[in-house]
């Protein structure tokens, strides 16, 4: 386990603990997408990478609005599209931040623009580690990606509680983001959204009650392959007339009893979330 919480032993296990509420635009005025814009300082096509935003530019503007939480996306953002070995600068407001690639899921950041399917994988990266409450927990990682498709017998041991489907591609003009619960569980028990709002994220696969997050087998929105025991992880998803083609399906470790957690869904057998805790 190293000290942000990735593992890699087959699959990911990964920290979340950001939020995009407030429907960022990965794209527009900001162009994260694109390894080089002297306009925003972004510079990830040498060595020695970094991203600096000049004095006034979008990027700083950005930052400014929430600081914590924006070098904290800036930092799940780099661990997500980077590779490991590698490490970008950020600088802001005379203070320097260093952040290391971890998983690689966009490596033509480094040299130019990601390309569409590397964005739809970072953007899947990032979605699966939102959390409402910007709490930090640790999610299991599974998708159609190398690295993603296997997992230990121990692994799913440790995470067994499966939660939801992340999609989309936060780079576009007009982001997509969209995710489906595994279980049906309300949206005040999904760590992406609060009771009412979900952000940026459409939430899909709802039935006659929109406050009930229901199971994506049931909307029979993704393809499925096995992943061990009874476990299975989406392959793909097909929504908005669009087939997105690397979800990130993840699965939580189970809370005990006297544990934070977000639903009973996430809870020990014989416990109820109550509260936020398992009783």
């Amino acid at each position: 386990m190293l000290d942000n919480g990735l593992t890699l032993p087959n699959g990911l296990n990964l920290a979340n603990g950001f939020n995009l509420a407030n429907g960022i635009n990965l794209a527009n005025g900001i162009n994260l997408a694109n390894g080089v814009d002297a306009l925003n300082g972004i510079n990830l096509a040498n060595g020695a990478a970094s991203i600096a935003p000049p004095a006034g530019s979008g990027l700083e503007q950005w930052i400014d609005e929430d600081p914590a939480m924006r070098l904290r996306t800036l930092q799940y953002l780099i661990e997500c599209a980077i590779p490991a070995g590698s490490q970008v600068d950020v600088l802001y407001r005379e203070k320097s931040f260093t952040y290391a690639g971890r998983i690689g899921l966009g490596p033509g950041w480094q040299a130019g623009e990601m390309t569409s399917a590397e964005q739809e994988k970072v953007s899947s990266c990032l979605l699966a580690r939102i959390n409402s409450e910007a709490k930090i927990v640790i999610v299991d990682l599974f998708g159609p990606i190398p690295g993603f498709n296997t997992a230990t017998h121990a692994e799913l041991d440790a995470f067994p509680a499966p939660e939801g489907v992340f999609f989309g591609n936060l780079f576009l003009p007009e982001p997509q983001a969209y995710a489906c619960g595994i279980a049906a569980i309300t949206l005040d028990q999904f760590r992406a959204c609060t009771s009412s709002d979900c952000g940026i994220i459409t939430v899909i696969g709802q039935g006659e009650d929109p406050s009930v997050l229901e199971s994506c087998y049931q909307a029979r929105l993704c393809a499925w392959r096995g992943l061990g025991a009874s476990y299975e992880f989406a392959w793909s998803c097909t929504y908005g007339g669009a087939t997105w083609r690397y979800p990130i399906t993840t699965n939580l470790a189970l809370a005990a009893e006297g544990q934070e957690c977000y639903g009973t869904y996430q809870c020990a057998k014989g416990l109820d979330c109550v509260e936020d805790v398992c009783r």
